[in-house]
This record gives structure tokens, sequence and C-alpha cells, in this order.
């Protein structure tokens, strides 16, 4: 008992906080706060450079000569060099956009679409330098058929080579794909095949298609079939009909014409229409007018169209 004017005495599971364990609690707290402020910082950072990143791609692929704030995160110095690897399915041609200096987020594969200039085709370089301005290696693979206005399967082997070859060239497990136009389309197929998969991280299909037989469809008969099943008239360009016949002359011009065809048609797909005349006429007369037909009188050859279609599906 404790008596008068004495304070009861205490037991020790009573006794009063020891001020130095509240500091060292206090402790924690500030550490735990902030280890979650650097957390947070670090990964506002990185999104944030990635953004700034991404702006300065686009300025610079609107203006190659771009200055400012965001251009200044694509100037990031890079250097070009033409390569040659073996393949399993033959020699693979290729430009390469090496960043010069540190890390780098990684490495793309960048597909033309289907242009006679192919890997050289201005738009393309530029992008492919934008990229490596800011900090990605980039190879722009020889696509053989695409440059010759023809959508074949050996382009699928041809992409899913240009993966391999980039992720072991960068020592990493895998690279993206950047594919324009049919290129893309294409990277879709790659990417699909077992042997491929592993070698691409991602695919990004700029204007690509997914249905090849649904864009022939359209091609020939000037009609977008929509995913509910509705169609709507659309005028497409004159080129789809061009590269579908090109593709497959035979379909449309005796085994003796299919030289000349395939000369002139060529010609017109690049643009030089006197020398495909010229061509042209070294054809029989049934070949001229078959001709004809393709380039000025579509809408008459659309039965003929759709068996192609039908038969190459």
């Amino acid at each position: 008992m404790a008596t008068l004017g004495q304070q009861p005495a205490r037991f020790p599971s009573e006794a009063t906080p020891q001020p130095a364990r509240r500091t060292s609690k206090r402790l924690v707290y500030l550490l735990v706060l902030l280890l979650i402020v650097i957390a947070g910082a670090t990964t506002l950072r990185l999104a944030g450079d990635t953004h700034l990143r991404a702006m300065g791609i686009l300025a610079k692929f609107a203006d190659h000569n771009a200055r400012g704030f965001p251009a200044r995160f694509a100037e990031h110095r890079f250097t070009e060099e033409e390569g040659l690897a073996e393949t399993p399915h033959g020699p693979l041609r290729f430009r390469l956009y090496r960043p010069q200096g540190g890390g780098h987020p990684g490495g793309i594969v960048l597909l033309h679409g289907i242009h006679r200039a192919g890997i050289e085709e201005p738009r393309l370089v530029n992008f492919a330098r934008n990229l490596a301005g800011a900090g990605i290696e980039v190879m722009t693979p020889e696509l053989q058929d695409l440059a010759d206005y023809r959508v074949t399967p050996r382009t699928v082997d041809v992409i899913g080579d240009s993966a391999v070859v980039l992720s072991r060239k960068m020592g990493l497990p895998s690279a993206g794909i950047v594919g324009l136009s049919f290129g893309g389309g294409l990277a879709l197929l790659a990417a699909s095949k077992p042997e491929y998969a592993g070698s691409i991280g991602f695919v990004v299909a700029v204007g690509s298609h997914d249905d090849m037989n649904r864009v022939a469809r359209f091609f020939a008969a000037n009609i977008v079939e929509e995913p509910d099943g509705s169609s709507v008239a659309f005028k497409a360009h004159e080129y789809g009909v061009l590269v579908l016949a090109y593709s497959h002359l035979e379909d449309f011009f005796s085994p003796k014409d299919v030289p000349a065809a395939r000369d002139a048609m060529q010609k017109w797909l690049w643009e030089q229409p006197a020398d495909a005349m010229k061509a042209a006429q070294t054809m029989s007369p049934a070949g001229q007018q078959e001709f004809d037909l393709i380039l000025h009188h579509r809408d008459q050859l659309q039965p003929a169209l759709f068996q192609a279609i039908q038969r190459h599906s």
C-alpha cells in the first residue's frame, strides 16, 4: 500500500516509454517515407524521360533540323553501318543505326512497306535516324519482295531472321519490330511463328493489314467490309489492283506475254508511264488489251480478280 503523499509503485509493463525508443520509431517512419518519395520520383522520372524521348522523336521526324526542348531528347550520337548476315533462309542485307555511349532502351527492327527504294526510302531513313538519336538501336532489313511490289510468305522469314540477328548483336533476348504498311502485317505473321516468337519482344504495326484476303477484296471491289458484316463503298488506291496483278501475272497474261507484262507493270508502279507503255507494245494484242484493262478499266476485271484472290488465299 502507498501511504499518503507517496506515488504508487509501477510494474515494469507500466514503465514510461524511453525517449530513445520514440526517436528510433520516428527514424523508421522517416526512412520509409523517404524510400516512398525516392521510388515515386524515380518512377516519375522514368515515365517523364520516356515521354520526352517520344516528343523528341516526333519533333525530329516532323523537321530533321528541329531544335528546342523536346528535340534535344532525340539528339543522341549514333553511327550508321551496312551489314550482311547469313541466315537459314539466305543472306540478309541490312543497315544498322547504332547509338554511341552508355546503355539504351533496346533495339527495333524497322520495316519498310511496298516501295521500290526499300531501306533507302527517305522517310524510313529519317525515322530510323530519329529513333537512334533517342538512344534506340535500329536495324532496317532489306525486304526484296516488298521493294519489288510483291507480298510473299518469304518476307515473313526475312523479318523473323532480322529479329534474331539484331537481338544476338545486342546480346539481348529479343528485339521489337515496327512495321509500316504491308511490312507490319507480315511482322505479325513472323511473331506468330514458334521459331521467331522468342526473339520478337513486341510488334507495332502501322497502317497494316490483319487479313490479306479482306484487303485484296477491297482493292478489287472498292468496298470496305466492316467487322459487323456490313460494307461501305470506298475508293481504293489504284496501286492495290496493280500489286495484285503484278504478284500473279500468270493469272492475267499468257506465258509468252508474262515477261513483257512484268517489265511494263513494274515501270508503271515505279511511275515511269512512258517506259511502261513502250514495254507493253512488245506483248501480243491480247496482252496489250489485258494491260489496258488493268490500268484503266479495273471494274471490268472484277471476276478475274476475285478468282485470283480465291486461288491464292
